[in-house]
């Protein structure tokens, strides 16, 4: 995915003017990179950089949803928090790409008070409707539909679905229960 050059050819050559790019965020890069020494810090300042460059350079000629992923976000702190939600309004600012973040664990009660005007993805599966109630989860529209655009343009003859993180299982039996328990979260939405 660093290879944004060939990326960006790859798309001309095929037609596509809109798409999204998900990368790793800093808080999962640290926590990955923790044998390596790496503070938070200096992969939020590592990452800012290139994504800065990179959205500058994607920007030029197609639509682009940036989505940072973050799968251990619930363990960040709310200092790391809004950072990585700083970088997210900077990123914005800088290349004018609508951004935001993905986390397929499950987000800690307090945490989503930090994402009340910003496009969070979260792995629905992992919440009962009584927690997405109690948590006052909202569901953004303008950044929803920004996506169904892009993946509209992307896929112009079909209806696309990115499935959550949760259809990674092991049988059947399981897929069925997730796609049971996703249809009773649709009620709520």
């Amino acid at each position: 995915p660093f290879n944004y050059k060939e990326f960006s050819e790859s798309l001309d050559k095929h037609g596509k003017s809109a798409y999204k790019y998900q990368l790793i965020g800093p808080y999962s890069f640290y926590k990955m990179n923790l044998i390596n020494g790496f503070s938070f810090e200096e992969s939020l300042n590592l990452l800012t950089e290139y994504f800065s460059t990179l959205l500058k350079f994607l920007a030029q000629k197609h639509q682009v949803l940036f989505i940072l992923d973050e799968p251990f976000l619930p363990e960040a702190s709310s200092l790391q928090i809004q950072s990585i939600i700083d970088l997210v309004n900077q990123l914005e600012s800088i290349s004018q790409v609508s951004s935001g973040i993905h986390c397929c664990g499950k987000i800690k009660p307090g945490q989503f008070k930090y994402f009340s005007n910003h496009l969070l993805n979260i792995d629905m599966s992992l919440y009962d409707i009584g927690e997405l109630t109690e948590y006052n989860f909202k569901f953004p529209g303008t950044s929803v539909q920004l996506e169904r655009e892009i993946i509209n343009s992307i896929c112009k003859s079909s209806e696309y679905i990115s499935p959550s993180c949760g259809l990674a299982l092991n049988n059947v039996k399981e897929i069925n229960q997730y796609f049971n328990h996703l249809e009773s979260l649709s009620k709520f939405s």
